[in-house]
This record gives C-alpha cells, structure tokens and sequence, in this order.
C-alpha cells in the first residue's frame, strides 16, 4: 500500500510522509481498521466502567464484587485481543501479508519484551539491598537521604534503559515488515538502529510531544468526568448524597469508548506508520552506505 516507504528522509519528513500518508488514505484506512479499533475501544470503555463503579465511597481496599472482576476480566482479554488485531491489521496495510501472521509475529515481540523487562527488574530492585532493613534505619534521618538516592539511581537508569532501546524501532518494524527471522532481526535491526540512533531519538520526542499534546486535548472530557466521580465519592466518604445521574456508568462508558477510538483510528495509527516510514528511511540509508563501501576502491 505504501509505495515510497524505502527511501532516505529526515526525521521530520518521516513524519511529513506519515502524515500525508494517513490524510490521503484515510478512508481505505478507515474501511480496514474500523472494526478492531471499535473492539479495542469497546473493552476500553468497559474496563473503565466496571474500575470506576469498583471504588467505594469509603475508599477501602475491599474485595469487588465476583461479577465485576469476571467483567474486568473479560474486559482485559478483550483489550488485549483488540490491541494485537489493530496492530496486526495496520501492519497488513503496509506489508501486505495475512492479519494472522503479523499477529503471531506481533505476539512474539510482546514476548521478548516481557523478557526485557524480566532481566530488568532486578537491576532495578538490586539497590534496595543496600538501604536499610530494621526499624531503627526506617526512622533514622539517613533513611530519607537513601530514598532519594536509589530514585534518583531508578531514574537514571530508566533513562539509560529508553535510550538502549530506541533502536528496538528498527528491531520491531525488520520483524514485522519482512521475512527475516527474530534472531536476525535482533542483530542486524540493532545496529542499524544504533548507527542512525539521533534520527530514532529524534523521531521519538517528536512523537512523543506531538501525541501528549493530542492526547491531553481528546482526554479532556474524560479527565472532567473523572474528576466529578471523585468528587463525588469524596462527599460521601463525607455523608453527602451524591449528585451523579443515575446513567452515569453508560456515560462512562461512551466518553471513554469515544475518547479511545478516536486516540486508536487517529494517533496510533499515524505513530504506526511513522515508525514504518523511519525504518524504511534508515533500511534505505543503510543500503546507500553498504553500497558506497562496496565501491570504495581498494588501496
């Protein structure tokens, strides 16, 4: 679908392309991914719906009701489902290759990134060992500067983490957008990333600015609906009556599943296809460099 996909561009005219991309396209984009942003936003909605209404007005860490953890539940699965379907289906409009096996290589990434996260986590656990355990280093005054310290160390070393892997970009889209096997992705998609590090970075704070900014303004209504919840449950905990409607879990449940399909069909679908024009910008770089070595005459 995407003609022009492998050709050398900024980081600005990756998202340029994406952009005029998804504005030309838009209907045929539409047509095709309706129905899993529709499902994703449904099970969006729900799980809101069914979290919000499992608040007590005292605030308590009570159990919820069996029916409403069945229904978050089924909810999760869904969201899940819906998600994997979105993503797969976006891809197919790029790779032109069947849902179900972008699916599968999608579910493989989710893997690999649980198991990035598994071997990070005691990286990040480890400096807790040497703060102090008895009651006597809790309240002794060193205690607050200790905390302090292993944030600060948390922080650094997430940022450390986002920065190692940005070139995951490249990793994620050869998987997806080709036939090379996981492991071949893995090493070459790496180091290309890592040669054309500054462009990723680059491509991700715009991304990220532009998507807070759309996203803070789609999510207004919602951040005000869930504002008056809270308020309202703050005066009961202080015997008030509540002043909410009585549909207010069917309003729930339609600005939130407006809000998501709107973000879903919207904004990640665009950020899909910019990390798909920026690997084909860095896959068609690579290609250049490798060429120009190949003809470089020997000496």
């Amino acid at each position: 679908m995407i003609n022009d996909l492998y050709k050398s561009r900024s980081a600005a005219s990756c998202i340029a392309a994406a952009t005029n991309f998804f504005t030309s396209h838009f209907k045929e984009i539409l047509r095709k991914l309706w129905a899993p942003v529709l499902t994703t936003a449904a099970a969006m909605g729900t799980l809101y719906t069914a979290a919000i209404s499992s608040i007590s007005p005292t605030l308590d860490l009570s159990v919820p009701p069996i029916s409403l953890l069945l229904v978050m539940a089924a909810a999760d699965i869904l969201l899940m489902a819906g998600v994997f379907w979105l993503r797969a289906a976006t891809a197919t409009m790029v790779n032109n290759l069947p849902t179900i096996r972008n699916a599968k290589r999608e579910f493989t990434m989710l893997l690999c990134m649980i198991a990035i996260i598994v071997i990070a986590i005691p990286f990040f656990a480890a400096p807790i060992l040497f703060m102090g355990k008895s009651a006597e280093d809790i309240a002794a005054p060193t205690m607050v500067a200790n905390v302090l310290g292993y944030m600060a160390l948390v922080a650094v070393m997430a940022i450390l983490l986002m920065m190692a892997l940005i070139p995951c970009i490249v990793v994620y889209m050869k998987y997806m957008l080709t036939d090379t096997p996981l492991g071949t992705a893995i090493k070459s998609g790496y180091r290309e990333g890592f040669h054309h590090w500054g462009k990723l970075f680059l491509v991700v704070l715009l991304l990220f600015i532009i998507r807070y900014a759309v996203s803070m303004l789609f999510s207004l209504p919602l951040c005000v609906l869930t504002f008056a919840q809270v308020m309202a449950l703050e005066g009961e905990a202080y015997g008030d009556p509540t002043g909410l409607p009585s549909y207010m879990a069917c309003m729930n449940f339609l600005v939130t599943f407006a809000v998501a399909a709107v973000l879903l069909m919207f904004l990640h679908t665009w950020t899909w296809f910019v990390a798909a024009y920026t690997y084909g910008a860095v896959s068609c770089e690579e290609q250049e460099r490798k060429t120009l070595d190949n003809n470089q005459p020997e000496i």
